[in-house]
This record gives C-alpha cells, structure tokens and sequence, in this order.
C-alpha cells in the first residue's frame, strides 16, 4: 500500500464532548441534507492534511479547540495529526488518539517546503515514497515539486467539485497528475 487511510476526524474542547467522525477502509462518502457539515467535513481534512491555514468560521466550531486526524500509514503504523482549531502548527502522535497533553508529540509545520523534513507534506509525501518527486506545470515541461496541497483534489473531492459543469478529469491540474502518474507516481 502507497496511501494512507483516514480513520477518524475529531474535534475536542473544554466543557463540551467529542464530535468525532469514524472512516472505513476504501471510498468513504459523506453525504445528507443541506447544512448538516459535509462541505466543513472536507474542508477540515484539508486543514487536517496542511492544505488549508485555517478552518470554515462556523458558531458550531467555537466550542472546539483542538482537531485529531487519525491515520493509518502505508507501513500500517496508526499515528494522529493534532491541530489547534485556530491553525498553525501540528503535533505528530504515535497511535489513534483522541486528547494527549499538549507538550506530547512531535512538532511538524503546516507550511509545504521541499527543503524541509519538518511539516505536513513532507511527513506524508516521505511515508508515501514520494519525497522529492516533481510534476510537470506547463507545456513547456517546467516542474513543481509535489505536495500534499498538489494531491489533495484527488484524495478528498468537494460537493462544489462534484456538481461543477467543468470536468475534473480534464482540467490543466488533472491533466498535469495523469503525466505524473504515468510516469510511475500514485495516489491511493
């Protein structure tokens, strides 16, 4: 396996309990009624992820002040991804862990920088194999470093997405990943 698997989203704070979302192995689709949290659903594992600074300001998150990501590595190693719900930078912990002292855990940085072993991306890009692996940008075959950011259209896909009259296989970015796929990088 190249890919990591989600296994929960949740969302802690002081005087109030858990909402916590659980993840099967395979194609997870969230789904409802208008308003119910699918698109803040997305947008927090983006934010979970390092692909986003901060999360949807909505009266339901106030009550929260820490976000758990919990994940399962290629290797098999369950670790979860600590974030303030105000953003910045993330605590690694070893296990599928709900709340942990705020001093545990490795210190990783939110922002993607390819000289740096520190942040998000590349944690994720390095358990994947795929650290320093380059897509092309343009016609011109100009190259941008992978990043989980360049990633995450195909891992986590929006209601937006979905519903937009403009093909997702078919857009420049789309199009840039088949290529890079091609020549032997995946995404699972």
């Amino acid at each position: 396996m190249t890919g990591i698997r989600l296994r929960h989203l949740t969302f802690t704070g002081p005087n109030v309990q858990a909402a916590e979302l659980g993840f099967d192995d395979g194609l997870n689709i969230i789904y409802g009624a208008s308003n119910t949290g699918k698109s803040f659903t997305s947008k927090a594992i983006l934010f979970m992820l390092g692909v986003s600074k901060s999360l949807p300001k909505t009266e339901e998150i106030l009550a929260y002040d820490a976000a758990w990501l919990g994940l399962t590595l290629p290797d098999g190693r369950d670790v979860t991804l600590y974030r303030a719900t105000d953003g910045g930078h993330f605590k690694l912990h070893e296990g599928l862990i709900k709340k942990a002292g705020i001093g545990d855990g490795i210190s990783l940085n939110q922002k993607h920088d390819s000289k740096r072993t520190d942040s998000v991306s590349q944690m994720l890009l390095n358990v994947m194999g795929f650290a320093g692996k380059q897509i092309v940008r343009d016609g011109n075959g100009n190259k941008d470093n992978l990043s989980i950011f360049l990633l995450s259209p195909y891992a986590v896909v929006s209601e937006e997405d979905i519903i937009a009259e403009k093909s997702p296989v078919s857009s420049p970015t789309a199009l840039r990943m088949r290529a890079t796929m091609a020549a032997g990088v995946s995404w699972s």
